[in-house]
């Protein structure tokens, strides 16, 4: 297909240290590739070797089936939108999409016509004459996406672009951008550490961490199916349980854990791992369900934690308090930040099992309406999972 993209088996190495290992992607024209991984797995490494402006020591680029592996980063045609702000504060908005354009041999003509259509796609036909320092930060973040899409860029590269944004800038943006894409046939790969605003976009994620692709695969299959812990926490908030393999035919598995004997999915329908593999039980937060009448299977008695109490000049009732976000990549059930987490009418809340198991729960928040397990804390309460909704993963060794 006409500008699909793919790279095989890319390794880069800094001073010894191996900082890509094996990367290989691919994504198809008009499809938005988020790429998500913490701090440190190589995301900005790989946009910077995609676009060419990094060389790599051994794999292979391609567009449209051509090897770009060795071409310069102005013959491959990608643009990168790095997290930093690039503008020429010496230059006005106009010159900032021309002066690149003047420089790759365009004439004066094309470079202005092309800087016009860009910046009314972006609504700053208002601002072309002004320098950045006259900008807001959405109208700088607007024009770098001008200066980006004015070229006629063949690949889209976003290096944590919108980390600083407000959420409605941001999804604004990136609205424009997946559309953007579809409508020029044209591949773009999204890198984010905070990947919870990119998954309504994305069509395709991989979970990046050290250098390496540990899973990769649509938006649901990755965020419900994940293949690991690292994996299920870097796309949100996940509660890990260890069990011992009892037995497990036909993708699904039954483990024992010290919650009791659990069935659930395997992340991998195909394997058959044989009876006494550990695993990890990966379950979201909102897939746990608090209930004084649970059904048989899948169910345990557990006791809300309570929130200690906030102090006079505590004024983040309404927001996520705590060390840990959604999207974090911590994975721990313990109880180090034994508090709610609270999203406007949501919260995530702790509770703890018979055995001393933490589990994070989503519910109400109780700053705005009634928490079910206050209301019904004279009955005895229980946490019950569907089996679909645990997934097994084979513990790491």
């Amino acid at each position: 297909m006409k500008n699909a993209f793919q790279c095989s088996n890319i390794v880069k190495r800094y001073d010894g240290k191996t900082v890509l290992d094996g990367v290989s992607l691919r994504t198809q024209a008009g499809d938005f590739f988020l790429l998500a991984g913490g701090n440190g797995a190589g995301k900005t490494v790989f946009l910077r070797a995609a676009a060419g402006i990094e060389e790599i020591d051994s794999g292979m680029f391609a567009m449209n089936g051509e090897d770009v592996t060795s071409m310069r980063p102005r013959l491959r045609g990608a643009t990168l939108l790095p997290a930093r702000d690039t503008l020429w504060p010496h230059l006005n908005a106009t010159e900032n999409i021309t002066f690149p354009l003047r420089n790759n041999g365009a004439t004066a003509d094309i470079a202005t016509r092309a800087a016009r259509e860009a910046l009314l796609a972006l609504s700053l036909e208002q601002c072309s004459a002004r320098l950045p320092c006259a900008l807001s930060d959405s109208e700088r973040l607007r024009l770098a996406i001008a200066s980006m899409i004015a070229i006629t860029p063949r690949l889209l590269l976003l290096d944590d672009a919108f980390a600083t944004c407000a959420p409605d800038l941001r999804m604004s943006l990136l609205r424009f951008l997946k559309n953007y894409a579809a409508k020029n046939n044209l591949p773009l790969i999204a890198a984010t550490a905070n990947p919870a605003a990119f998954l309504p976009f994305a069509d395709q994620v991989a979970v990046m961490d050290c250098g390496k692709i540990l899973q990769c695969g649509t938006p649901l299959e990755v965020y419900h199916r994940p293949t690991s812990r690292r994996s299920a926490a870097t796309l949100g908030a996940v509660n890990v349980v260890e069990g011992t393999l009892l037995h497990a035919g036909a993708g699904e598995f039954v483990a024992r854990t010290p919650l009791g004997d659990l069935r659930g999915a395997l992340a991998n329908p195909a394997a058959n791992p044989p009876p006494g593999t550990l695993l990890d039980l990966l379950i979201r937060p909102e897939s746990l369900h608090v209930d004084a009448f649970p059904p048989e299977e899948n169910a345990f008695p557990a006791t809300p934690i309570p929130d200690a109490p906030p102090q006079a000049h505590d004024k983040t009732n309404t927001r996520v308090r705590l060390q840990e976000r959604i999207g974090d990549l911590s994975a721990d059930n313990s109880e180090n930040t034994a508090v709610s987490e609270y999203h406007g009418a949501t919260a995530i809340h702790r509770y703890r099992t018979s055995d001393g198991t933490t589990l994070r729960v989503l519910g109400t928040n109780p700053h705005t309406t009634t928490l079910p397990a206050q209301s019904a804390a004279a009955s005895p309460l229980f946490l019950w999972v569907a089996p679909e909704d645990i997934t097994g993963a084979l513990r790491a060794q």
